[in-house]
This record gives structure tokens, sequence and C-alpha cells, in this order.
């Protein structure tokens, strides 16, 4: 009776510490972007959704070294007029080499004229032919809304990476998904 007891406080204990599960080729609970799904898209100016909008964010990145990173500071600006929430996803990836990859991500939303910032994680950002490893945890941003404050923002993008072929170049294309009463991005 004393070790199943103790078993199940050992499984509690790891899922609330954030177990560690695999993920290959961007297969998390089946979560793997759409490429080719328009609907998936929010236009600013849809009835069925106001107040919500699609930023894209493009990337091309050289892949020169097995791994790496690079920062993107003010890769764009984000005007947000009242309070909403944001997330962050990979809607596209142009791999022209299928180069066995992984690339996790950070974005760094910073305020302007404030010190204040949210940073979002984005591990196993992209996964192909090669195993990433991630928490169990959702996190805010990336597999769920964030809550933001209204306000303008800088946005800064870091990636690293580690692959397992020759170098090669890799074009991103990330979405900002935003719900609120109104948006507008910046030039």
């Amino acid at each position: 009776m004393l070790r199943p007891t103790l078993l199940l406080i050992a499984i509690i204990a790891l899922l609330a510490a954030g177990a560690v599960i695999p993920v290959y080729n961007n297969q998390l609970f089946k979560t793997t972007p759409s490429l080719n799904n328009p609907s998936e898209e929010i236009n600013p100016g849809d009835q069925r959704n106001p107040g919500n909008q699609t930023i894209e964010i493009p990337v091309k990145i050289y892949i020169g070294e097995k791994q790496g990173r690079v920062v993107f500071e003010n890769i764009t600006r984000l005007s947000i007029p009242s309070n909403g929430n944001i997330i962050f996803k990979l809607k596209q990836v142009n791999n022209p080499g299928n180069l066995s990859i992984m690339i996790n991500g950070n974005v760094i939303l910073r305020e302007l004229n404030s010190v204040d910032k949210y940073t979002i994680s984005m591990p196993c950002l992209y996964v192909n032919n090669i195993a990433c490893y991630r928490i169990l945890v959702l996190i805010p941003g990336y597999d769920t809304s964030l809550p933001i404050k209204s306000g303008k923002y800088l946005v800064d993008l870091e990636l690293s990476w580690y692959m397992e072929d020759e170098p090669n170049t890799i074009e991103l294309l990330l979405v900002a998904e935003i719900t609120t009463s109104g948006i507008s991005k910046l030039d």
C-alpha cells in the first residue's frame, strides 16, 4: 500500500517539475503548423473577428555551423492600442537542403519608453529529421495566448540551432496573432 502512494507522489512531482517529452519533426501532440490553410489566418478587417490581426515576420538565416545563434534586433514594431492577447507561431518553412536541424527561439517584446518587456520562449520551433526535447508545460505566447498590455513594442528575435548537415540557408515565416480591440503594425 505504501509503494503505490510513493509512486503516485513521484509522478506528481515529475509533472510539477516539468516532465521532458520528445519532439520529432514538429510532432508535439499532433500540432504541426499548417502550411497551406489560409482559414487559420485572421484578417484585420474580418467582421467575424473584429480586433484580430496576424502579422507575418519573415526570417532568412544562413546556417554555416553545426550549432549557433543569431539575434535579429528590432525585426518589427507593434502598436497595441488596448490590452489583448498575443501568440507567436511558425507558419511556414523553406528548407531547400532538407537539413536535419532543430531550431529554438525567443521573442522579446520591449515596450518603447519603458523597461517593461515580455520574453516568449519557443523551444523546438522547427525540427526536421532530428530529435528535440522540451518540457511538458504550456508556454504563454507560444503554446497558448499571452495577455499583453497596450503599448508600442520593438520585437527582437533570437534563434539558436543544432544541425547535422552541410551549411545551407533556411527561411522561416513566423506570425504574431494578436487579439484586441485595435492593432496596427508600425513601419
